[in-house]
């Protein structure tokens, strides 16, 4: 789901916690390392994707934030027009090869490999154990409805 957050919203907000997870305390956030990557660069994206990302020639910029049961994409389109795509963990699919892909229900942002593989690589690492554990710990029961 696809969130204007341009403003605060406590809704959203609470939409969110719900779907993925409050974010991690401050201590916890750095117990695990960290829970936000630097800024990537969106290589392409999706026809539905390309609303929310800048019109202008210049490059679109997304960062991602760790939840315990889920991500948020961030896009920022310009100084104040900000998405964020919330995904949670049994809905992402995640092509880590040359490009950096992250999908879900037939979207998707593929991100240039070259310009953040050297500052993201542990929080790519960091993202896939994450996914792996909320595996081996999902019971079917608790899945949310919408």
């Amino acid at each position: 789901m696809i969130y204007d957050t341009s403003i605060k919203n406590k809704e959203i907000i609470r939409k969110m916690n719900l779907e993925l997870g409050k974010a991690y305390s401050f201590f916890k956030s750095i117990k695990i390392g960290g829970t936000g990557s630097s800024k990537m660069l969106v290589e392409q994206c999706s026809h539905d994707m390309k609303q929310f990302l800048s019109k202008f020639q210049g490059a679109n910029y997304a960062s991602i934030e760790l939840r315990p049961k889920g991500i948020i994409v961030h896009l920022k389109r310009n100084n104040t027009t900000h998405h964020s795509w919330a995904i949670p963990f049994h809905r992402l699919v995640i092509y880590n090869t040359e490009h950096f892909t992250i999908y879900e229900g037939g979207s998707y942002i593929r991100f240039n490999r070259s310009t953040f593989h050297l500052n993201n690589s542990k929080f790519i690492s960091k993202l896939l154990d994450l996914k792996a554990k909320y595996w081996t710990d999902f019971k079917p029961e608790e899945e949310l409805v919408f």
